[in-house]
């Protein structure tokens, strides 16, 4: 990438001031969507208590709805500083209060919006660096496709 970014300084810069935005998807996509953590469920516990007693009930899809609201509150209010300060939003979040669940909306939109700007240009720039002999012209690339030997990826 460092190559790309020093013949096109607009990339960088483009990602750099949504650089916060994508951490914080990246965190919530990492603590709550890819990898649910234990010490995530323990503070979503300490956090809405009503977890624990409606455990029995979590075949019901409005239990589970809250459910997993409320583990998202958790981890988009956990995404702070050494001190505590929220790094994004100015407040926790509650996502039943409507200017809360806004205001995430909001931000997931601008993040989503941005991010796709950024990979078209990306996209463009990376087009126009493959050469013109490799493109669509040589038939090499789509033969090795078909020997591919697919095997178990480890971390």
């Amino acid at each position: 990438m460092r190559i790309i970014y020093n013949e096109h300084r607009n990339l960088s810069s483009a990602f750099n001031e949504m650089y916060a935005e994508y951490e914080f998807a990246k965190y919530i996509r990492n603590k709550f969507v890819g990898h649910i953590k234990i010490e995530l469920l323990t503070k979503a516990i300490e956090w809405k208590p009503e977890l624990r007693y409606l455990i029995h009930k979590t075949n019901e899809p409005k239990i589970m709805f809250l459910y997993n609201i409320w583990i998202l509150e958790t981890t988009i209010n956990s995404f702070v500083d050494s001190n505590g300060k929220h790094k994004i939003f100015n407040s926790d979040t509650d996502l039943i209060y409507p200017p809360d669940y806004q205001r995430f909306i909001n931000f997931l939109t601008k993040t989503i919006k941005s991010a796709i700007e950024y990979l078209n240009i990306l996209d463009a720039i990376l087009y126009i660096s493959i050469e013109e002999n490799e493109k669509i012209e040589s038939i090499e690339h789509w033969l090795l496709a078909g020997q591919t030997s697919f095997k178990y990826i480890k971390k």
